[in-house]
């Protein structure tokens, strides 16, 4: 969120009398890092678990090739959430 924008948030919240948005500036200050791995995370958990239930069916079964294929896509995403988990912590636990 852009500083200007903040600004005409907090202004809004302040002439309405709601003075305690403190969960609201949590979320808007976050940085673009943060949401950027955050997002990260949500796509290749849900890619990974979409190639964990292609490995259960009948496809590799019948070609052998595309299991092997199945299982090294299933690796390199999970290698590649747990580095973006570990992103984010590492993230989350700076001072900013």
């Amino acid at each position: 969120m852009k500083l200007k924008t903040l600004h005409n948030v907090i202004k809004k919240n302040y002439e309405n009398g709601d003075y305690n948005h403190q969960n609201n500036l949590a979320e808007n200050l976050k940085s673009n890092k943060e949401k950027q791995y955050e997002q990260m995370v949500a796509s290749t958990m849900n890619v990974t678990s979409l190639f964990l239930i292609l490995l259960c069916t009948e496809i590799p079964n019948r070609y052998d090739w595309v299991g092997y294929i199945l299982i090294f896509l299933t690796i390199a995403n999970g290698i590649a959430c747990i580095f973006s988990s570990a992103k984010l912590i590492q993230l989350k636990k700076s001072p900013k």
